[in-house]
């Protein structure tokens, strides 16, 4: 990632609440009222014609050992946002809840701001 990113997504998953620089964010859709899927199983969508890979965030992200992701099943997951790979696979993940985009140069202790919240940079894993 590069330290001069100043756009920002931010969003959130069960028990937690980071951002990812928008230039690896490929589309953002809302998923709607459909039935509830446990947020830690792989599962194939299809958005306006094309097929999407939604993947547990385990599989996409650098998490530290500190954080505790949370699989409830009350916790609606109507967003998926598919990130820019350099394959023709649409990869994803689903959220709860969606900040953004919006700029802000990233503090000292690797967080950005959006208005009142102080949210966490997460670091993409290497997608082979």
């Amino acid at each position: 990632m590069s330290s001069h990113e100043n756009q920002w997504f931010g969003f959130e998953i069960p028990g937690q609440r980071f951002s990812l620089p928008l230039s690896s964010i490929s589309s953002i859709f809302h998923l709607g009222d459909r039935e509830q899927i446990g947020w830690l199983e792989d599962r194939l969508e299809v958005y306006e014609g094309v097929p999407v890979f939604l993947v547990a965030p385990h599989k996409l992200f650098n998490f530290n050992q500190s954080t505790a992701l949370l699989n409830d099943m009350n916790l609606p997951l109507t967003w998926a946002i598919i990130l820019k790979n350099n394959d023709d696979a649409h990869i994803g993940f689903r959220a709860s809840k969606t900040y953004g985009p919006f700029e802000s140069d990233i503090n000292h202790d690797g967080t950005v701001q959006c208005s009142n919240l102080s949210i966490p940079v997460i670091d993409l894993v290497e997608m082979t």
